[in-house]
């Protein structure tokens, strides 16, 4: 059995991350223009936000900005480990 980097583990989990985070501030945003063209009867009221719509983009956008970072740097130790063996 082939013994797993733990790089390869970090990777792979801020892989995951940053998918998630980025779907999620995605859906939140398509979801809080829905919910304000809803709730304001189909004029386009683009600077009302709900309260849980911006809470959700303040936390996913970090989050996907950090894992994407994460996801880089992982991925280079990975080669530079690779091109030292």
């Amino acid at each position: 059995m082939v013994q797993k980097s733990r790089y390869t583990r970090a990777r792979r989990l801020f892989l995951v991350m940053f998918l998630l985070s980025t779907c999620l501030a995605f859906v939140c945003g398509f979801l809080g223009s829905l919910t304000n063209r809803w709730m304001w009867g189909g004029t386009d009221m683009t600077g009302v936000l709900t309260e849980g719509s911006i809470a959700i983009a303040i936390a996913a956008c970090p989050t996907s900005i950090l894992a994407f970072i994460g996801l880089i740097s992982t991925t280079l130790l990975i080669w530079r480990k690779k091109a030292r063996e």
